[in-house]
């Protein structure tokens, strides 16, 4: 279902492209490394047995540090499409203190409880700035983007002369279409400053809304297309599909560079 609403935007994208009256476009390949703090509650249930587990305080979960990647393809001088993925995962190992509920297992207080939250995160869409101040220093526009998310959560308590083995694993897929706004401000030759951020809701479903402010710099001496990128960017969600939710917040500066063809 997913792979389904991205190859549709992405149709879309290129139904509209012809429009644009595009000049020749214009590759961004972008690498970052982003350092985020993490806050995260869920629920997965089976047969409506679970509870809602805070992933840091119960399950040991520490933050980490992760890759992106990106590529933007300009059609003409105000139009881009843009595409993003980010692996995420996380590990615990903990001695839980108080008992779990999760996907209808029960993880005694005590146990040694082994975790894997995994997320894989993939963004499509258009931005289009229309509005151009300052001598075309200044863009401002909107983006519309479908975002989408596949999030899987396991729990394992190894057996011992106690205890049987725990196993059970949790899954939660969804797809958002967002909206939002983007600014570009070119105040010296070498230097550009950005921003952009973009929501929406789903009733029931849920919320997701993600954003990030940066600044990107062309350094003396190299080639003229490399960019040095750093900046701080946020994710946050809140979905729930039936009994099973999921509650996180993201955020933290990143660096890395980009190069434009």
């Amino acid at each position: 279902m997913l792979t389904r609403y991205i190859l549709l935007a992405f149709l879309c994208a290129l139904a509209v492209a012809p429009l644009t009256h595009a000049r020749s476009p214009r590759v961004r390949a972008e690498g970052i490394y982003w350092m985020p703090g993490l806050a995260a509650e869920g629920r997965f249930t089976d047969n409506d047995i679970g509870e809602d587990i805070d992933f840091k305080d119960d399950l040991g979960l520490s933050d980490r540090d992760f890759p992106v990647g990106r590529a933007s393809l300009r059609l003409g001088r105000n139009h881009r499409i843009r595409l993003g993925y980010t692996q995420i995962g996380y590990r615990g190992d903990e001695n839980i203190k108080r008992e779990i509920e999760f996907r209808g297992e029960t993880y005694e207080a005590g146990r040694r409880v082994k975790t894997d939250f995994d997320m894989r995160y993939a963004q499509l869409g258009w931005s289009w700035q229309f509005i151009n101040l300052l001598g075309d220093r200044l863009r401002l526009g909107t983006l519309v983007d479908l975002k989408g998310m596949d999030i899987k959560s396991s729990l394992v308590a190894p057996g011992d002369e106690t205890f049987e083995k725990v196993e059970e694993s949790g899954d939660i897929t969804f797809a958002f279409p967002t909206v939002g706004l983007a600014a570009d401000l070119a105040p010296m030759k070498r230097i550009s400053v950005y921003a952009e951020a973009a929501g929406m809701t789903a009733g029931s479903y849920g919320w997701f809304a993600d954003g990030e402010a940066g600044v990107r710099v062309a350094p003396l001496g190299l080639l003229s297309s490399l960019r040095i990128t750093g900046g701080y960017r946020i994710l946050m969600l809140d979905v729930e599909r039936g009994d099973d939710r999921l509650e996180m917040r993201m955020g933290g500066p990143f660096a890395g560079m980009s190069l434009n063809f």
